[in-house]
């Protein structure tokens, strides 16, 4: 325990503590009073030697005190009734333990080893007061330091006694120190001074207000006469005492040195200093100088703590006082004149280099305006801190090496302040640079809001012109891009202060201000400067001796990726200024980062410059990143290629390290995992979009990352530095596809996943007795259960997923339960908490501690995942959901009344059977409540659903459209084109009187008009070349494609769109509906399989046919009303055209039209390019929605590959389904990312507040959308389509390449 820490630590106990034992009587009651000094002083646990043991004991016995802790917490020590019996324990345990004994042996040693030093040099270590203190010699103190008497942090027990005086010996001293009288009286007048308290000088009485206007005059002159440092110094004593007394009288105060200082400065008579000559502390006139600005310094850092309680006059009378003593100018800055002069700011710089003073001064809303106000009234201030910075930059005037040599040596002194190495002089260089410094902390910190802004343009003596915003951030990225100077050879900057490090630092700052950092910043000048480096090492002409070095690269990656990290200034770097939304130029900002990104990876940088290390390399990718992780970016530097270089380099990276044997690594190795890692880290981060998925995926990264991802989200590891969110929406992304949520599965997040839900449902194993009973909700989902819920819907919110993971499984049969079983899976997770049938699963029920609570939250899992009619299809044909709930709802107690007995669990069945039974849009169905209200409890107002025959309640009747005949502008074109050619004009017109008949009323269009639109749009469309993309070149025959096989989802589904078409009114007969539907699904199927290629995959959806139902066939059939040769013929002509690859879901299932690599990657062209789409839109025009998505974790893709591929059933009612597939079949159907868009646009509101709610995915899942009318958004979308339909179209119809 090192001695020279605990002495001063002791001294200061000691003078502290010296007031309370001061009049002790005897040494036994001085002590007492010791021991008891934390009750009496309120200061004692901010000594030093206090916080030294504590932190000591806490270091050595902390652990211990946990390990106890940790032992007693456990269930067999749960006997102890009594808490303090426990504590005692411990207590005794503690004490008694080696380190404890070890650590007060040497606390002891060391203060009895302190005190001892202490009594030795007890006259100098403490100094009466009362004698007269000869001056120090520069060897004995720091110039720049304080005493206590001199510092305004001094306390009273370095003052002398206190006396009250009367205004006649206040009036007697002041005469007596005027400069007239001789230096006794002088001295004599100020230490009487030193004894009278400011109250007694400073009161509302006229005659002591006068009294004090002399005495500020005759304290300046003390502190002005050169002559007498004794008298100087005991004047800054007064005013230091004064600051510390009064926080009151501090204005007056303050007055007083700014006057000194000011008159100093402004004094014509006084010999200036010349900056050229450097600075010597150690003289007498200097030394003054330096107290009067730390005293004036270090009243500047606290006068903001406490300048809020006084009125709006002392905070402008501090400020304006202020920044006219530092618009004092002496040609300050970097001059190129040989006799320029120190001015304030020099001195205020040389105690203050980063101006922390000013930081403070603009921190609050209080004083940031009042000082920026008084800085627009007094402009010579900040016009000479820019001239400086633009005259350092442009002059560069000081050698590279001097520059380096003041940088550190301020540096080191600033960190050495207090230790024998401290300095006295500093040359000329080291003044000019350090006014630099401070020069640009405080226009960086001024730049940093909005005020700030109406400072400028500013006209600068000696410069052409105004010195306008952007042309300072321009001069200030020089020295980031060339921190040598023009024409200099260029080195590693890596020093606190050098001019590089000092830029970038103020370039970080701006680029998270987000009031300003558009202004700044997102400048096509700026970003140029900026990017000089990179283009430099792109270009093989460029001298290797100029280019930029590591650091420099380094330090411009920093600063654009924070840029990157919002919005405003990722678009800039991805467009430029003013440049269009998803324009793609060669020469945005964007380009030339990804080009020499890929240059760095692949070490292809021209061969004369050599290759960058991997930590420049890292640094750029990490920048990239920032740009590809979401649609936008991903969208503009796609054609870069990036990402299979990235790719590449990461394949190679980790077949090097696959050689690494296990054991001890070398630095080398270590190196090589760790960039291996980071590569991998900025693959997975292209899975935050849909395709970006693909593209991970296409580098067969997809087991590596997700392997990467689950051990950091395990963890709880952020994204990283610079990301809001955690890997929520990344997770999401890859569960939407069925070969990320197997390799899920495989790495164990789904199981954990899984796990958290039953825990939170269910004690397990490693359940801890808590010393203090849990608090229950009375909600059905409360806090601890809702987000478990919701990471289970995240990732099972895909049919194709789910079946990954379910299909073709069975529940467990005669499995013994326990309690304090575990869940690993979803099929254990509906076992336990989902198929609950009372009558039948005693057992099951019995070794649940929670039954209601994990049953309600089973079921709340069910309703969520059937809401996707695929999902519903296969746990009801996999496991019989329906017949076990309906079970469960018939096996309620019922009274000899006959009225059944209604709880949270029959609520819950009753909606999920009501959802499950029936089909149909928002007006189409009636969907009972999950819980009960007050006034349901007695008379509740729908019946339970005992069968499968819902009761009438449930079912709306629906009103059939009005047979009167109305005249649409649609129908009138239908009817007088009858014998045109079905071309592409044709087309032309159709969509123009489609238009103009819809008028916001879309669903007044027949069911009639509907089919004749489709079936003579779709034979138009079939006529022209870029629409019709897939050649018709399979024959079939009837015989041909009976022998095709539905699965029995398929049939389940087939029952169920039939009992849809019944309700709906368009079919008549079930059985001959059935039929037909059937034989249009086996024709269909049989149909698209001619057309697949056989994959060999590990994947269950890929190795037989679709697996799903055909949602779209379904329509087309209810849209022909049950017409099995009209449905057939659509579908055949629509198999041709580009169309069919999103609205028709199975059409591209290993399909023969998509690359092999495509076929069996199992993410579909409708997620990674339809709602690829939509999230890009989504991005530009719907920000807030798409920050609600990224917070939440779901994505929009998600939801919205629900609605495609079911065609909006059970979301929208049946005539805006038909409106939808008209849209997107006769406008485009780029027109299906235009709807989605109107819809999220529709659900704005309620996605913000669900969000809020951390309930979005249940909300969008459960909820159909209500209110929604396609003619009504019609507009809307079609000014989308003016806007991106360049961009969303091409990318669709390349979906072969994407």
């Amino acid at each position: 325990m090192d001695v020279a820490i605990v002495t001063p630590a002791i001294k200061q106990l000691l003078i502290g503590a010296g007031k309370f034992i001061q009049d002790a009587a005897t040494f036994e009651q001085a002590e007492e009073r010791i021991m008891n000094l934390e009750e009496s002083d309120d200061q004692f646990h901010k000594y030093e030697l206090v916080k030294f043991v504590k932190a000591e004991i806490e270091e050595c016995v902390g652990p211990i005190v946990d390990e106890e802790i940790e032992r007693y917490n456990d269930s067999t020590y749960q006997n102890f009734s009594d808490t303090d019996t426990l504590v005692t324990r411990i207590t005794d345990k503690v004490t008694s333990s080696q380190q404890f004994v070890a650590l007060k042996e040497d606390i002891s040693k060391a203060v009895h080893d302190s005190v001892e030093r202490l009594v030795e040099n007890f006259e100098d270590e403490f100094r009466l007061v009362d004698k007269e203190d000869p001056p120090l010699t520069p060897k004995q103190r720091d110039p720049c330091q304080l005493s206590d008497e001199e510092s305004m942090w001094s306390s009273s027990y370095n003052h002398e006694r206190f006396l009250f005086v009367t205004i006649e010996q206040v009036k007697k001293n002041i005469e007596h120190l005027d400069k007239k009288n001789n230096i006794q009286t002088r001295l004599a007048a100020i230490k009487d001074l030193l004894q009278v308290t400011l109250h007694e000088v400073l009161t509302s009485d006229e005659s002591h207000q006068r009294e004090w206007a002399r005495l500020e005059r005759v304290i300046v002159d003390a502190l002005s006469d050169q002559t007498e440092p004794l008298l100087q110094k005991k004047a800054l004593s007064f005013i230091s005492r004064g600051f510390a007394s009064s926080h009151g009288n501090s204005n007056e105060l303050y007055s007083i040195l700014i006057t000194f200082l000011y008159e100093y400065f402004t004094n014509k008579k006084q010999p200036s200093i010349k900056v050229k000559n450097g600075l010597d502390t150690t003289k007498p006139d200097f030394n003054i100088l330096l107290l009067a600005f730390r005293l004036m310094n270090d009243f500047q850092k606290i006068v903001p703590n406490y300048w809020v309680r006084y009125p709006a006059r002392f905070l402008n009378d501090v400020m304006e006082k202020t920044i006219s003593l530092m618009a004092i100018s002496g040609e300050a800055g970097m001059s190129v004149q040989p006799s320029m002069h120190a001015t304030p700011t020099h001195f205020l710089a040389l105690l203050d280099p980063k101006a922390e003073w000013f930081m403070r001064w603009t921190h609050g809303c209080f004083s940031r305006l009042p000082i920026f106000t008084v800085m627009k009234k007094q402009k010579a201030f900040l016009e000479n801190l820019v001239k400086s910075i633009l005259e350092f930059v442009a002059s560069r005037r000081v050698p590279f090496d001097l520059v380096s040599e003041a940088s550190e040596s301020l540096a080191s002194h600033r960190g050495t302040v207090g230790s024998h190495q401290q300095r006295f002089t500093y040359t000329g260089e080291e003044l000019e640079y350090i006014y630099f410094v401070h020069a640009i902390s405080i226009v960086g910190r001024i730049l940093m809001y909005k005020q700030g802004f109406q400072l400028f343009p500013l006209k600068v003596k000696g410069y052409e012109g105004e010195i306008t915003i952007t042309k300072l951030i321009c001069s200030i990225c020089q020295l980031v891009t060339n921190p040598a100077g023009h024409g200099l050879p260029m080195r590693n900057i890596t020093a606190v202060y050098e001019p590089s490090m000092l830029a970038t630092d103020v370039l970080k700052k701006l680029s998270t201000s987000e009031s300003t950092y558009q202004a700044c910043l997102c400048r096509d000048q700026v970003t140029s400067t900026l990017l000089q480096p990179i283009l430099h090492w792109l270009d093989s002409s460029i001298p290797d001796g100029t280019l930029a070095s590591d650091a420099t690269l380094l330090n411009v990656a920093d600063i654009l990726s924070i840029m990157a990290t919002r919005s405003a200034g990722r678009r800039h770097i991805l467009y430029g200024e003013g440049g269009d939304t998803f324009s793609r130029s060669r020469s945005s900002p964007a380009h030339c980062l990804t080009e020499f990104c890929k240059k760095a990876l692949n070490k292809s940088l021209p061969a004369v410059h050599g290759q960058v290390p991997k930590q420049v390399a890292g640094s750029y990718l990490f920048l990239c990143r920032h740009l590809y992780n979401n649609g936008e970016g991903l969208q503009a530097i796609y054609s870069c290629d990036l990402h299979s270089i990235l790719g590449q380099v990461w394949n190679s990276a980790s077949k090097a390290i696959s050689t690494i044997s296990k054991g001890k690594l070398s630095k080398q190795e270590e190196d090589n995992v760790a960039w291996e890692e980071r590569l991998k880290d900025n693959l997975l981060n292209f899975a935050t979009t849909p395709k970006g998925v693909l593209l991970m995926q296409q580098a067969n990264a997809m087991q590596a990352c997700v392997g990467y991802m689950c051990v950091r989200h395990q963890r709880k590891q952020q994204v990283s530095s610079l990301e809001k969110f955690g890997y929520g929406t990344i997770i999401s992304q890859i569960a939407s596809t069925p070969c990320g949520i197997l390799e899920m599965k495989k790495q164990g997040l789904v199981s954990a996943l899984c796990q958290d839900a039953w825990n939170s449902l269910e004690p397990g194993e490693e359940f801890e007795i808590p010393f203090r009973p849990m608090i229950w909700s009375v909600d059905a989902i409360d806090k601890s259960t809702l987000k478990p819920l919701v990471n289970l819907l995240h990732i099972f919110s895909n049919f194709t997923s789910v079946f990954e993971l379910i299909g073709g499984e069975k529940l467990p049969v005669g499995v013994k339960y326990s309690f304090r079983d575990k869940v690993y899976s979803l099929i254990d997770l509906i076992d336990r908490v989902v198929m609950l049938n009372a009558a039948k699963d005693e057992s099951k029920i019995h070794f649940l501690f929670h039954y209601e609570q994990s049953h309600v939250f089973g079921l709340r899992l069910l309703n969520s995942l059937i809401c996707c009619l695929d999902t519903l299809l296969l746990m009801d044909s996999q496991f019989s959901v329906v017949s076990t709930l309906i079970s469960s709802q018939t096996a309620e107690d019922i009274s000899s009344s006959g009225t059944i007995i209604i709880d949270s669990l029959s609520m819950e069945r009753n909606h999920v059977l009501a959802r499950a039974l029936l089909i149909g849009g928002p007006s189409e169905r009636v969907l009972p409540q999950q819980t009960l209200t007050d006034s349901q409890v007695h008379t509740p107002t729908l019946p339970l659903i005992t069968s499968t025959t819902l009761p009438k309640e449930y079912i709306p009747n629906i009103v059939g459209k009005s047979s009167i005949k109305q005249e649409t502008e649609i129908s009138k074109f239908l009817s007088e084109s009858k014998s045109s050619k079905l071309d592409a004009s044709w087309l032309e017109k159709c969509k123009t009187a489609f238009c103009k008949s819809t008028d916001g009323k879309l669903d007044s269009i027949k069911g009639n008009v509907i089919q004749d639109v489709l079936e003579r749009t779709v034979v138009a469309m079939s006529s022209i070349k870029s629409e019709a993309l897939f050649l018709d070149s399979v024959s079939d025959s009837e015989t041909s494609f009976k022998s095709f096989k539905l699965t029995t989802l398929q049939e389940l589904g087939v029952t169920k769109a039939v009992q849809y078409g019944v309700h709906l009114k368009l079919l008549t007969s079930t059985h001959d509906s059935q039929e037909n539907l059937t034989k249009l699904l086996k024709h269909a199927g049989f149909y698209l399989k001619q057309q697949q290629r056989q994959v060999g995959s590990h994947l269950q959806s890929l190795n037989s046919n679709y697996v799903g139902f055909d949602w779209f066939a379904a329509t087309i059939f209810l849209i022909m009303r049950g017409s099995y040769e009209r449905s057939w013929k659509l579908l055949q002509s629509y198999a041709t055209l580009s169309a069919s690859a999103y609205m028709w879901a199975p059409r591209m299932h290993r399909s023969i039209h998509l690359p092999a690599n495509l076929a069996s990657s199992s993410i579909p062209p409708l997620l990674f390019s339809s709602c690829h789409n939509i999230e890009l839109l989504m991005q530009v025009e719907l920000p807030l929605v798409y920050s609600a998505f990224r917070m939440s974790g779901f994505t929009a893709s998600q939801i919205c590959q629900l609605w495609l591929k079911q065609c909006f059933w059970n979301y929208l009612d049946w005539s805006e389904v038909c409106s939808y597939v008209t849209i997107c079949t006769l406008l485009g159907v780029d027109y299906q990312v235009y709807m989605c868009i109107a819809i999220l646009r529709h659900l704005q509101q309620h996605i913000l507040h669900h969000q809020q709610q951390q309930n979005l995915v249940i909300f969008l899942r459960e909820q159909p959308i209500i209110d929604f009318k396609v003619g009504k958004h019609l507009e809307y979308m079609k000014r989308l389509e003016s806007r991106y339909r360049r961009t969303v179209l091409a990318d669709m119809l390349n979906f072969s390449k994407p």
